[in-house]
């Protein structure tokens, strides 16, 4: 009767936690796909705009005559009303160099850093994602979405202006990841990337605030599970 028990008691044991892991598998995953569709939808809508013909020959007919203007009104209102609509917190035309033509928040550009990644990377011939990033260490952190406008400058010059929408990932992204059932409280969803010879947290995490784009670890220390997930390793 007691082998029988303890038999019973490791049986079941092994049957509720494998029933916990694949519960929070599937809870892991739903987040996953929540902030795919969510990006996939801002894709979209960027794609939209090059689509636009009117909207496009409104900007490049500005390009090709900057300054005051009704043209530049006009954009303005349709940057203010696309803001309030899809929750952009800025919204930004830049020239080839990334100077700003027209922005909603002249003062929440784009930071030096995050345009130099750009630069160093393939030209924006397509719609693009950055990664996120901050003006300066107390602004909101930001997922920029980068839209290319090529038109024909004076002299035929084929030129890129860059559409840029920034999106505060306190909008969607951070709160999905901190949304845990009551009973997994203990949980923890987060970003983070491998960089050369460490990780960096890209959100919160739930028990240490302040962490994103900040918090640190080596990739020698091999007994934190990002690194491990790092490195492939699954069901950690």
């Amino acid at each position: 009767i007691i082998l029988l028990g303890i038999y019973f008691y490791y049986t079941q044991k092994e049957n509720i936690l494998t029933q916990q892991e694949n519960e929070l598998t599937a809870i892991s995953d739903y987040k996953s796909r929540q902030i795919e569709l969510w990006i996939e939808e801002r894709i979209k809508h960027a794609n939209s705009i090059l689509q636009n013909k009117h909207r496009v020959n409104q900007i490049v007919s500005y390009l090709n005559n900057p300054g005051p203007s009704e043209q530049k009104d006009n954009i303005t209102e349709w940057f203010n009303y696309l803001s309030e609509l899809f929750d952009y917190k800025n919204i930004t035309l830049h020239d080839i160099n990334y100077e700003p033509l027209i922005s909603l928040k002249p003062n929440e550009e784009i930071d030096n850093e995050e345009i130099a990644r750009i630069r160093n990377k393939e030209p924006v011939n397509e719609v693009k994602i950055s990664e996120l990033h901050q003006h300066n260490s107390g602004s909101p952190i930001y997922l920029s979405i980068f839209i290319p406008i090529k038109y024909q400058a004076k002299g035929n010059a084929e030129q890129t202006a860059i559409l840029t929408f920034f999106i505060d990932v306190q909008t969607f992204i951070f709160p999905t990841l901190l949304e845990i059932p009551t009973r997994y409280n203990t949980m923890e969803s987060l970003i983070a990337q491998k960089k050369e010879d460490y990780i960096l947290f890209l959100s919160e995490l739930k028990f240490k605030h302040q962490t994103a784009l900040k918090f640190k670890i080596p990739l020698t220390d091999k007994n934190i599970i990002a690194v491990q997930a790092s490195e492939g390793k699954e069901d950690i």
